[in-house]
């Protein structure tokens, strides 16, 4: 499940070693080229921004995910938050708590 293995891999950050958690990125890098739900493409985007894993045409992945909000209708503010969050943010969740004075 890309969203659950996102929110992990974004947990796991800092927390044990590349190699544990290889196939996990593998997956991820593999799902999240056509995920079309923006909580699964977020918390994708995130894990693998966490492990510096993030494939760069991500922009483009999240501005086709809003566009399809004209297909299947408006997000809930929850999911555009982490939308949001996904493209300001490439290295992981914990990227927007840094202080930018201290990286």
């Amino acid at each position: 499940m890309p969203l659950s293995t996102g929110i992990v891999l974004d947990a796991l950050r800092d927390q044990t070693s590349p190699a544990t958690i290889q196939r996990s990125l593998t997956y991820l890098q593999s799902r999240v080229v056509s995920l079309p739900t923006p909580r699964s493409l977020g918390w994708g985007l995130l894990g693998l921004g966490a492990w510096r894993a993030r494939p760069e045409p991500y922009k483009n992945w999240i501005y086709d995910c809003l566009k399809n909000q004209a297909r299947y209708g408006g997000y809930d503010t929850a999911s555009l938050s982490l939308l949001l969050v996904a493209l300001k943010s490439p290295g992981g969740l914990e990227e927007i708590f840094l202080d930018p004075g201290k990286s």
